[in-house]
């Protein structure tokens, strides 16, 4: 997906010349991935449920981090490492 311009400012996600992904919305860039991750200046989010149906999995070479608190009904797989703050 390239930057697509919604009114005065643009939007999506862009290639770099070094392989990375820049995520850009309201004008402003606020996320970067590359091969290491994502990474953002200040937030990270994410839903405080897994639901019912759905399947979280951390593969033996990952890392992830998750704030609760944090409901479970669906199914969360870890073979690497999880912390939970």
């Amino acid at each position: 997906m390239s930057l697509r311009r919604l009114g005065n400012t643009q939007t999506g996600v862009q290639e770099t010349t070094s392989g990375e992904l820049d995520f850009r919305a309201g004008g402003e860039e606020v996320a970067q991935a590359d091969a290491n991750g994502l990474k953002t200046e200040a937030l990270f989010r994410h839903k405080n449920e897994i639901p019912s149906g759905d399947t979280w999995t951390i593969a033996s070479s990952e890392n992830a981090v998750l704030v609760g608190p944090l409901t479970v009904t669906g199914s969360l797989v870890v073979n690497g490492t999880l912390v939970i703050i």
